[in-house]
């Protein structure tokens, strides 16, 4: 099963090196430690559907395309403990599933981006009823139809990621808005851009696909790119963002052949991201999507784009994509295509 899933800041030098400048906006990081590999264990098998995991304190929180079981809840000895959320029409269900990334203490947000709407989820009272309870709803505009991953910042502000299809409502370019629900007042910061040659509407935005992670603590959001080794890293205050390179003596080609892209021969370099407050857990393929990669590659990377980690995976296990604990002691991964789930422990 298949998931497809700014302002430039003047480079800032660091005295380390294993940081390089490079065309005075675009920093090189290399000299990632040597690959330590990790031992998976199989939590969950013959999981048909699921697409998204997240730890949440001491629960297990798996996203799944079931649709009369959207959410599936585990306890930490992976007890199943209840299951909530239907595909529907009605005000306690969703018209498609979508992937729950965002979380309070005690909720979890749902951007529902067919009504455009950011809904905050009372997780205990979902449980125990078996169904969406909705502790509120904050509505987006009009103009932000288009949008995907949205992010809860604060008590007055969103941040989310716009695509090239959109361009009529706010730019012409991929990019991330900064919402001021309060105030309906919004900043958009742009991001690097690809371009496919020749030019093609649909396929110009899965060029730029991406993933976007959020430090814990709101202040900082992540982006590494599927398509190319980029990592940008924004700082949600000061709405200032810092451009990575990711390989060593790699250059970052903004245009890419569409022949190559339909035929799936370009190289998948990140695929999925996880965080917490310190650093940003990056999975690595290194392989077009036709190819299978002899191992994956989970590289540990700071806030500040210095690389301390890197943790092997064997190949095999086709890892889609990957969501650290809170305690982070374990590192959960998911399999769409062998429908499994995995857990691998990290000595800290």
């Amino acid at each position: 099963m298949k998931f497809s899933n700014i302002f430039f800041l003047a480079s800032i030098i660091l005295i380390l090196n294993c940081v390089e400048q490079k065309n005075n906006n675009i920093e090189v990081v290399t000299n990632f430690p040597e690959p330590i590999d990790l031992k998976e264990e199989i939590i969950l098998e013959d999981q048909f559907g699921n697409f998204f995991i997240k730890p949440l304190d001491s629960l297990l929180l798996l996203s799944t395309i079931q649709l009369d079981s959207l959410y599936h809840v585990y306890n930490e000895d992976l007890y199943k403990i209840g299951v909530f959320g239907k595909i529907g029409p009605g005000p306690d269900e969703l018209l498609i599933p979508y992937h729950i990334y965002d979380n309070t203490n005690s909720s979890v947000f749902i951007f529902d981006a067919q009504l455009l709407k950011l809904k905050e989820i009372d997780l205990t009272l979902s449980i125990d009823s078996s169904r969406i309870i909705v502790k509120r709803e904050i509505n987006l505009p009009r103009e932000f139809i288009g949008l995907r991953e949205i992010f809860y910042l604060d008590k007055a502000n969103l941040i989310g990621i716009y695509d090239d299809h959109i361009h009529q409502r706010i730019d012409s370019k991929k990019g991330i808005v900064i919402y001021n629900f309060q105030k309906d007042e919004y900043d958009i910061i742009e991001l690097i851009n690809f371009k496919l040659n020749p030019y093609d509407r649909t396929e110009q935005i899965n060029i730029n696909s991406r993933t976007p992670v959020l430090s814990r603590n709101n202040n900082k959001l992540a982006l590494i790119s599927v398509h190319a080794p980029l990592l940008e890293i924004i700082d949600i205050n000061t709405k200032e963002k810092r451009n990575f390179i990711l390989e060593e003596d790699s250059k970052l080609d903004l245009e890419y052949p569409l022949s190559e892209f339909i035929d799936m021969n370009l190289i998948q370099y990140y695929v999925f991201a996880t965080a917490n407050d310190d650093n940003i857990y990056l999975l690595y393929r290194g392989s077009n999507e036709l190819t299978a990669p002899d191992n994956f590659y989970i590289k540990v990377i700071t806030w500040d784009g210095i690389p301390i980690e890197q943790y092997k995976v064997n190949g095999n296990l086709d890892i889609s994509m990957i969501s650290i604990d809170v305690n982070e002691n374990y590192i959960y991964a998911i399999s769409f295509n062998n429908d499994e789930i995995y857990r691998f422990k990290l000595d800290n």
